[in-house]
């Protein structure tokens, strides 16, 4: 892809050209590719990174504001929005050459701006809940953590339309501990935890996330 400036003599292009070269613009910087014939690839793994693409997308329409900070902050200075940065983490991190069944390589957090992730996680389910416990790594000089984030969604095989609910928690105080409520009784819950730092520059850090999975009594 080439960035162009004053694009055929003019200020600005858009379209095809005799089939050779296509003018377009990404975040208002112009460019030029070569054309190419649209594909329409159907191969297993193709079919499967389509589908888990789908889900991820009605996910992030769905995720509460908690669970989109770390993808904004990862978003920011990049030719990218959250919600690319969301899709595109999780498709890479997704088994997709087997056909996944569950969301346990699932990604809640891919960490913006540094910040070391949680030292362990730990579930206890009980009647209609799972607690999170967050264990905490060294703290390095000038760094302190704001919080601890989270969520968790009912698991289930990402190939299928997710039509569920994503619920988020935070907890600003040690020890750190997420419970999320109200889940159903007898369900496979997925739990993703990261840390969200304050930096010395006085801006926010993400740390990238642990995630697990755990079942309700």
């Amino acid at each position: 892809m080439s960035k162009l400036i004053a694009p055929l003599l003019s200020f600005g292009a858009g379209g095809g050209l005799a089939k050779t070269v296509v003018y377009s613009s990404w975040k208002g910087v112009p460019y030029a590719r070569r054309y190419v014939i649209p594909a329409n690839p159907r191969t297993t793994k193709q079919q499967v990174t389509r589908n888990v693409f789908k889900s991820l997308n009605q996910m992030w329409l769905l995720m509460p504001g908690i669970g989109k900070e770390p993808w904004i902050a990862r978003a920011q200075g990049r030719p990218l929005t959250a919600v690319n940065a969301f899709i595109q983490s999780n498709v890479r991190g997704i088994d997709t050459t087997t056909p996944p069944t569950d969301w346990a390589d699932f990604i809640g957090s891919a960490g913006a701006k540094g910040g070391l992730p949680p030292a362990s996680l730990g579930l206890t389910p009980a009647a209609g809940q799972i607690t999170a416990a967050i264990g905490t790594p060294a703290i390095p000089d000038d760094w302190t953590i704001a919080a601890a984030q989270g969520i968790a969604f009912l698991d289930g095989d990402p190939q299928v339309s997710f039509v569920g609910t994503v619920q988020a928690q935070e907890d600003a105080t040690a020890s750190y501990s997420l419970v999320f409520t109200g889940l159903t009784a007898a369900s496979d819950y997925v739990v993703s935890a990261w840390l969200k730092w304050n930096r010395p520059d006085g801006t926010f850090a993400y740390s990238t996330s642990i995630t697990d999975i755990d079942t309700t009594p």
